[in-house]
């Protein structure tokens, strides 16, 4: 299901947070109260993963109680309020980390906002996000994805739907944001194919 997709591309990049968390932490492991940081929020990171998001939230909440100003704790909290569509609680927990010095803490709070922006439908806003996201790293594949989706819909908006009549009969037409992620993944592989193709036969050619 490419709604799956979304929604792994957002558990992607907090897996990469949590664990260069990790290996930051373990680098400071003389000290007692980094190494405590370290075991909760892997064990915080454990639980997400297997979709403990109440046991993770928890875990994240008493490294951020014990360190306040554990920039990763923060990040991990408002990543399991966006998992549970808290998306007003996840925003407030991204705001003071626009304040990092981290790039890559920055790279991840702007494209949680932008999901925030998207899934509330501010598109305009949801592409800015990307696209901030998108300067703090290059290699953000993801990011430019959910900034080419949020370019398309700005594109081609949808017109309302004021009734059920009207939703039913205009389902056909009106496009899902999943269903625009697979078009735009379809069209890809199409050019591929073709391209491949045309280089097949080109080369068959060739031989006689």
């Amino acid at each position: 299901m490419v709604k799956n997709l979304f929604t792994r591309n957002k558990t992607a990049r907090f897996y990469t947070v949590l664990l260069t968390a990790i290996v930051i932490l373990f680098c400071y492991t003389s000290c007692s109260n980094n190494q405590t940081e370290m075991i909760k929020i892997f064990k915080a990171y454990q639980n997400y993963k297997h979709n403990k998001y109440d046991e993770s939230l928890i875990d994240f909440m008493q490294v951020k109680k014990t360190a306040p100003k554990n920039e990763y704790a923060h990040f991990g909290i408002a990543t399991v309020y966006l998992i549970k569509n808290m998306y007003q609680q996840s925003d407030e927990k991204l705001k003071p980390l626009e304040k990092s010095q981290s790039k890559l803490i920055l790279a991840n709070v702007y494209y949680q906002k932008g999901i925030i922006q998207f899934q509330n439908g501010n598109y305009l806003n949801a592409a800015e996000y990307f696209k901030k996201s998108i300067e703090h790293d290059k290699d953000a594949i993801d990011a430019k994805i959910n900034y080419e989706i949020c370019k398309n819909i700005l594109r081609h908006p949808r017109p309302d739907k004021k009734t059920n009549d009207e939703k039913n009969s205009k389902k056909a037409e009106n496009k899902t944001d999943e269903k625009i992620l697979y078009d735009l993944v379809k069209e890809e592989e199409e050019k591929q194919w073709i391209k491949k193709q045309k280089s097949t036969k080109k080369n068959t050619a060739n031989d006689y």
